[in-house]
């Protein structure tokens, strides 16, 4: 019967120990998934003021 227990508990620590280990996986996963988003949102920021910019510079030549 202590045998028993003893593998039941040691199951149990395995059991909790994967489900540490994929809610890890799970928040690194969502944290990179977090900053690629952000990422892609900056540089296609950067892309417009760019052209915004570009475009204000045609703008002002022009009427030079």
């Amino acid at each position: 019967m202590y045998d028993q227990l003893t593998h039941e508990h040691v199951k149990l620590l395995g059991q909790r120990e994967k489900e540490k280990l994929a809610m890890q996986k799970e928040k690194i996963n969502l944290e990179k998934e977090s900053r690629d988003r952000q990422l892609n949102e900056e540089k296609r920021k950067k892309r417009n003021d760019e052209k915004q910019n570009h475009k204000a510079e045609v703008d002002l030549v022009e009427r030079l």
